[in-house]
């Protein structure tokens, strides 16, 4: 918009057409696009953490992965069928 042009709508309108169109993207979303969206997000949220960890971190990161997993490994041979966690796998 150049400054010699006058806006079609005033800014109050403006911010409700645009909540308004963001609603509706919003309600036509599944799911499984909320899901995979967040997934996206975070996996690059991950990506930028473990790319920025100093030593310290990534020794942190390492711990804290060897003792989900150990609590893991627990839960399985305890026969817990009642976890319903997700997790992102590298495979996908």
């Amino acid at each position: 918009m150049s400054k010699d042009t006058e806006p079609l709508v005033t800014a109050e309108a403006r911010e409700q057409m645009i909540v308004f169109v963001a609603n509706n993207i919003l309600n036509s979303v599944t799911l499984p696009q909320v899901v995979q969206a967040m997934r996206n997000v975070s996996l690059q949220e991950a990506t930028t953490a473990v790319d920025n960890a100093d030593e310290a971190q990534i020794k942190q990161i390492e711990a804290n992965m060897l003792s989900a997993e150990k609590a893991a490994a627990e839960a399985n041979a305890d026969g817990d069928e009642d976890d319903l966690s997700t997790s992102v796998s590298d495979s996908e």
